[in-house]
């Protein structure tokens, strides 16, 4: 795996012997997570998901991005964001010095739900101005679809989950110093009525920053969690590169 750390020579050498030059961006947030978890929670996660991915497809890991789009938990002292076409513009101006350098394969691993939208628009553009450039873009309801398997808890409302026992027992395994237990609570607030309809600040909703059970989070939790995870992106983005190669093969 290449990353920040890497020199530029052994960027270029990678992209000199790649067969198929990956690079990847992993985006989180600065955003309260209850009391037991740092602000840095879905930045610590997403990178952490991307290293582990990086060193499995050999691609080069890009550092974290750590602010986001928020607007649910912003009442909150200490989360802190930036516009949603900021955030479409650090991905377009990201991916397309990436497709200027050679890589022809970018993908995006973000762990904050706020921040779909506006990736999802700077990568649309970046497909649009760089047709070359091929793209992956993964989700936290990847993390959420694969933290169900494994939790006891029940989710508070639909895909809705938040410094619950999902996210909880993934900084247990990845990060258990910055977790505080002792402080961990529970929280299903009332579901509002019209929810799916309304724009409700989550302060409202509730006071601690915190939607579900981070009381029965585990660090062995967490790691089946990662991996599969992991796991999961992995085989995508083989089976994409694999194509992707044949293809060009085929119309060479």
């Amino acid at each position: 795996m290449y990353d920040g750390y890497s020199s530029w020579i052994e960027v270029e050498h990678y992209l000199k012997e790649s067969k198929f030059p990956t690079a990847i961006l992993p985006i989180g947030s600065v955003e309260a997570h209850g009391p037991h978890l740092p602000l840095l929670t879905d930045s610590i996660i997403a990178d952490a998901i991307a290293r582990e991915v990086g060193k499995k497809v050999k691609a080069f890991v890009l550092p974290v991005f750590h602010y986001g789009t928020l607007w649910s938990l912003k009442d909150f002292p200490g989360s802190t964001w930036i516009k949603s076409e900021t955030l479409g513009k650090v991905i377009y101006e990201v991916g397309s010095v990436l497709a200027t350098h050679g890589f022809k394969l970018f993908v995006t691993i973000n762990a904050h739900v706020g921040n779909n939208d506006a990736i999802k628009e700077g990568l649309r553009a970046l497909i649009k101005d760089f047709p070359s450039l091929n793209i992956l873009m993964f989700n936290p309801d990847l993390i959420f679809e694969t933290g169900r398997k494994y939790v006891e808890s029940k989710p508070w409302y639909k895909m809705y989950y938040h410094a619950d026992e999902i996210e909880t027992s993934l900084m247990l395994f990845l990060a258990p110093e910055s977790v505080r237990m002792d402080q961990a609570t529970k929280d299903y607030p009332e579901i509002p009525l019209n929810f799916d309809y309304k724009f409700i600040p989550w302060k409202k909703l509730t006071k601690r920053g915190v939607i579900g059970d981070p009381t029965l989070a585990s660090r062995e939790k967490g790691k089946k969690i990662f991996e599969e995870i992991v796991k999961k992106i992995v085989d995508v983005i083989d089976k994409e590169i694999t194509y992707l190669v044949e293809s060009s093969a085929k119309t060479a």
